[in-house]
């Protein structure tokens, strides 16, 4: 195993741990293969990949669980206030040489619930 792919399995246990973790909300922001979003809540990714080749894209998507332990996910390029980090992510996926199937891992923030 790859550093790389080390680094990427430690990022989804931590996701798949937060995820399930009944006391504990996040966030986290990351520039992902479209076909990556399977996984993920039906209703967005029906709207991220209508008409889109899910081979050859990426998308910066914000995930969310929230107080009810629901997980979301939405495009960031739906949301103003964040929608320049997508701009961010091409920029970082071009400097780094990223393959399209590599998850680009931004930022997470998360809480213990009380």
């Amino acid at each position: 195993m790859s550093d790389a792919d080390s680094t990427t399995g430690d990022f989804d246990n931590l996701f798949d741990v937060l995820a399930n973790e009944q006391g504990v909300s996040f966030t986290s922001l990351s520039s992902v293969p479209l076909s990556d979003l399977k996984d993920l809540s039906e209703n967005s990714v029906s709207e991220l990949s209508a008409g889109d080749d899910e081979q050859n894209k990426n998308v910066t998507v914000v995930t969310t669980k929230g107080d009810d332990g629901n997980t979301t996910c939405t495009e960031v390029s739906s949301n103003d206030e964040i929608a320049h980090a997508d701009t961010i992510a091409m920029e970082e996926r071009q400097e780094r040489a990223l393959d399209v199937s590599q998850t680009l891992f931004m930022a997470i923030g998360f809480v213990y619930l009380t």
